[in-house]
């Protein structure tokens, strides 16, 4: 009886551990390749170092460009680090960017605190109305429901801007990464899903 039990427990082990080497396996499926396209990451002061530098990361890993806006061209401190953007929000030129990336932290408060938030929205809007990717993670939907850009869509994001996802006629769903359109939006426990999202969506549009 002792022997039986002890075979039941090895195998239910054995069964364990091969489900979770199947999920790391698919956790780390090859990533489609991006080349020719231009992510543009919209920031301010605060925001998530690790979100930016994850999906950085793995954008430019995957052949993909990454443009940094803000309000300022000097050094913007985040949550980690500091970095010094490529252009202002004032500068960009939307025709060169396949999509848009607002990474989550204290960031998209500080966008939408700001003076020139205006400038933000428009360029979400514009994107949004060509059919350009919007990702957005944590606290970053924030910005996408303050460009009214979320009404009607499938979103996600931190607790704290649930109610004015909601507000702005966004729909919460389960889970931490979800997909709707050309909108990809995620809470931070998501953010290798949510890279991937991201990475799928602009290999599909090449």
């Amino acid at each position: 009886m002792k022997y039986k039990l002890l075979v039941i427990a090895l195998l239910i082990v054995l069964a364990s551990v091969a489900y979770i080497s199947y999920n790391m396996f698919l956790q780390k499926e090859e990533m489609p390749r991006i080349e020719g396209t231009k992510i543009l990451v919209i920031l301010y002061k605060g925001f998530d170092t690790k979100e930016y530098q994850y999906v950085r990361e793995n954008i430019e890993k995957q052949g993909g460009e990454v443009i940094v806006a803000s309000f300022t061209k000097e050094p913007i401190v985040g949550q980690g680090g500091a970095i010094v953007p490529d252009v202002t929000v004032h500068e960009v030129d939307l025709s060169e960017i396949n999509a848009i990336f607002i990474p989550g932290g204290n960031s998209p408060r500080n966008i939408i605190s700001h003076p020139d938030s205006e400038v933000v929205y428009e360029l979400v809007r514009k994107a949004y109305s060509e059919g350009k990717i919007i990702a957005a993670i944590c606290h970053g939907p924030w910005v996408l429901a303050k460009a009214g850009v979320v009404e009607g869509k499938k979103v996600m994001g931190h607790d704290d801007v649930v109610a004015d996802l909601k507000k702005s006629g966004g729909i919460i769903t389960g889970g931490l990464v979800v997909r709707d359109g050309n909108i990809i939006t995620a809470q931070f426990e998501g953010l290798d899903q949510f890279t991937r999202e991201l990475i799928k969506a602009l290999a599909e549009r090449k």
